[in-house]
């Protein structure tokens, strides 16, 4: 499991399963940072929890900012866990935690999606020029 500080949570990233049968290569680090790259194809479990410990733990969100796209599913029996399906998505996706049924988020992050193509990056700059 990866793990991510963020200012109020922490969330930690495992690689459940992609269809490209390679165990944990989904997970990579952008170069001299700490977060993780997804693969497009790929499902990632995750599990949120207050950065701190709490008397209480209460229900944590996680959202994708300006809708879902399908794409987190949330454990119905744990909320505060569930799994990322990246499906055919690929570019950066930008999440919100939010705590109970609060409107406001209590912390933000973004992750990138990378095409399963080798040569991705070079082929989408070469078609933007």
């Amino acid at each position: 499991m990866r793990k991510i500080t963020l200012k109020n949570t922490s969330i930690e990233f495992g690689v459940q399963s992609n269809h490209l049968d390679i165990d944990n290569v989904g997970l990579n680090s952008v170069e001299e940072a700490h977060w993780p790259i997804f693969q497009e194809a790929s499902v990632y479990n995750y599990h949120i929890q207050y950065k701190e410990h709490r008397q209480e733990e209460e229900e944590l969100r996680l959202t994708i900012k300006g809708g879902d796209k399908a794409i987190i599913k949330t454990n119905s029996i744990h909320p505060n866990s569930g799994a990322i399906h990246t499906n055919t998505y690929v570019g950066t996706l930008f999440f919100e935690i939010y705590q109970g049924t609060d409107s406001e988020p209590i912390d933000e992050f973004q992750l990138k999606v990378h095409s399963v193509k080798v040569n991705y990056e070079e082929e989408y700059q070469y078609m933007l020029e």
